[in-house]
């Protein structure tokens, strides 16, 4: 697993502040970048449907490397493909 150090903020946050004030936070609403402290006063109110997807591609993320097993990337592939169809 690739450990990140964690930070206050970094170069690309001021970056992505300008762009959703510019196109605006439904643009963005789907993306797990809310957890950030220079986003936290933009942060969109997200259904539990939004929570649940955001949070089952996070902990999914992990079975898509090429060590895990190929059933398991599978799986994992065509639940991803039935969620961006209905999501």
């Amino acid at each position: 697993d690739i450990e990140y150090k964690e930070c206050d903020l970094y170069w690309w946050d001021e970056k992505v502040k300008y762009l959703i004030q510019q196109c605006g936070v439904k643009e963005f609403k789907r993306l797990d970048i809310w957890d950030n402290k220079i986003l936290q006063d933009m942060k969109p109110k997200q259904n539990i449907i939004d929570k649940l997807i955001i949070n089952y591609l996070r902990k999914s993320q992990k079975y898509l490397y090429p060590t895990k097993t190929n059933l398991n990337r599978l799986v994992i592939r065509g639940l991803d493909k039935i969620i961006g169809q209905l999501w």
